[in-house]
């Protein structure tokens, strides 16, 4: 009779996870019949072997660690004995989440393997690299350590290339495992990517690609992830639109295409180009939205947006008006303000007085610069009367940010409104910002204002600048 080797792990690429452990002992072994080449093990070796099933049973670990490591005392270092009883070694090791110290194991059973072609059988040596790849990998992610898990990456890959290059047919499993080792390899590293083994991930993925009759979202994801570190946006963006037909409930597929051609849009130096990639964002968008994804605040001012940056103001009209109405976009003074603008785009600018009336409802304690936007609407309009009521009316309530824009509109709406007093107070205010203590412009209107002061019927003291 012969001793079967444990029963191989089976291989678990998807999730990249080693699969669990199965250990039996098989009777021990007598010398092989004479021609057969098979090797067999030493009486103290079948002794102590006879032992390790009941260890096993009662998944006594250690006790069958301690018994393995007394027969190996006595097993050459060259012997199948020694090769046999250290991969029972790696295997037990493994069973206790010892990964390191079954990779000692198993590296040393695979150089007596390597050495000693009757030692095991090709599977079983193809077998024992991939459960090496699976320790060193499970060794990598589970520390820290950039430069750590960088090393053990490698060497998870090295031992998948090994096997890649033995076996006579290679596997959808496998090439997608090694892709996803180079892959974690690269970037291992946040701060320096490592350029040329994440083209060998790339040439790995592809390879996978074709194994698979019907490639499915892991592999798909990884494709995605490699081409966006080499920031290949388009390719990325490629296998996103592949990932939201096949998983359109996956949100986050969703926000990451939309970002894709949203950068892709930014970088594009040529205009018409750069609206093709905007087109793309929005329809990947209202796409998203058409699943009832990518439906928050900011994302409807997102769509909101880039209907007004690519010049379609009515339909950021439509989007803002119903979304601040609804509550379904932040009531914020920007939001209102950019609805006030996109009605002024098109040419419907009591529309975007009401939108700005509307904000000071919602939006009370800015209620200084919204009459300020109010106003100058109305200069727009050439309504000086409304503008003037506005702009003094902002200056009123105070606390408004720029200060000196706004006393120097109210000074010439004032002066129009032939408010002459109102006019020189408010110049004088914007006169002691920096921007006015050395303006032409404001000394300009000074002497305008103190003219009209002297001539006005009834006119009385002026208050000038000090």
């Amino acid at each position: 009779m012969t001793l079967n080797r444990f029963t191989s792990r089976s291989f678990a690429a998807r999730t990249l996870l080693l699969a669990g452990v199965v250990l039996c002992a098989a009777p021990a072994v007598t010398r092989a019949d004479e021609g057969d080449d098979t090797p067999s093990f030493t009486d103290k070796t079948n002794e102590a072997l006879q032992k390790l099933q009941p260890l096993l049973d009662a998944k006594n670990w250690d006790g069958a660690l301690n018994l393995l490591a007394t027969a190996n005392e006595s097993a050459a270092p060259d012997s199948y004995d020694r090769s046999v009883i250290m991969d029972m070694v790696g295997k037990i090791h493994f069973q206790k989440d010892e990964v390191a110290q079954a990779i000692t194991a198993w590296e040393e059973t695979l150089r007596l393997d390597e050495a000693h072609a009757a030692y095991a059988k090709p599977k079983e040596k193809l077998d024992l690299m991939l459960s090496l790849a699976q320790g060193y990998y499970q060794l990598a992610s589970n520390t820290k350590v950039p430069a750590v898990a960088h090393d053990d990456f490698g060497r998870a890959a090295s031992y998948i290339a090994r096997w890649l290059k033995a076996t006579p047919k290679p596997t959808f499993d496998t090439e997608y495992f090694y892709a996803s080792v180079l892959y974690s390899e690269a970037t291992a590293n946040e701060k320096a990517i490592d350029k040329p083994t994440l083209l060998l991930a790339k040439d790995a993925a592809q390879k996978a690609l074709r194994l698979s009759n019907h490639p499915k979202e892991n592999l798909y994801v990884l494709l995605q992830a490699i081409y966006s570190q080499t920031e290949d946006l388009v390719h990325s963006a490629q296998y996103l639109e592949l990932l939201v037909q096949l998983t359109p409930e996956k949100e986050g597929y969703w926000q990451l295409l939309w970002a894709a051609y949203m950068n892709m849009a930014a970088e594009e130096k040529d205009e018409d180009r750069a609206r093709v990639f905007y087109a793309r964002a929005i329809n990947t968008l209202e796409r998203a939205q058409s699943f009832h994804k990518m439906v928050a605040k900011k994302d409807n001012y997102n769509l909101a947006t880039m209907y007004y940056s690519a010049g379609q103001f009515g339909k950021a009209t439509d989007i803002l008006s119903a979304g601040l109405t609804k509550g379904s976009i932040d009531s914020s003074l920007q939001n209102w303000e950019l609805l006030s603008y996109s009605y002024q785009q098109v040419d419907q600018p009591l529309k975007a007085i009401a939108a700005l009336k509307e904000a000071e409802v919602k939006v009370p304690n800015k209620g200084a610069e919204i009459d300020f936007e109010i106003a100058k609407i109305y200069a727009q309009l050439e309504d000086t009367h409304e503008a003037y009521t506005f702009a003094a009316s902002a200056a009123a309530k105070g606390g408004i940010e720029k200060g000196f824009n706004l006393y120097q509109f109210l000074a010439y709406q004032a002066y129009e409104e032939e408010k002459y007093q109102e006019a020189l107070d408010a110049l004088n205010k914007a006169a002691a910002y920096p921007q006015g203590k050395e303006s032409k412009q404001l000394e300009s209107l000074r002497r305008i204002i103190l003219q009209s002061l002297k001539t006005a019927p009834g006119a009385a003291p002026t208050t000038t600048k000090q």
